[in-house]
């Protein structure tokens, strides 16, 4: 999800969780009915705005809090700042 005025800078990605790594960067593993805690920062700029492209499979709080919803796959991004975009992909298991 790419809105006006952002741009994904990807990178710098920090979360509690079972990780694997992947070409593209790191897969965030987390439960059916359980949560993971997802931290980012760029510079001194905090995150202003989560959002899930797939609240079927995951969903996240203001707070960074993403909740596995059943089985799949979800791509999760962090607004930061004025113009950044983070990505984090969600594996619900």
């Amino acid at each position: 999800i790419k809105s006006s005025g952002y741009s994904y800078t990807g990178g710098q990605t920090v979360g509690q969780s079972t990780s694997s790594t992947k070409s593209n960067g790191i897969i965030y593993k987390v439960k059916v009915n359980s949560s993971l805690q997802l931290y980012t920062t760029t510079g001194n700029y905090k995150v202003t705005r989560w959002e899930s492209e797939n609240t079927k499979v995951a969903t996240i709080n203001d707070k960074g809090i993403v909740t596995g919803k059943s089985k799949g796959t979800a791509v999760i991004w962090a607004y930061i700042g004025p113009d950044n975009l983070k990505r984090f992909v969600i594996s619900v298991y």
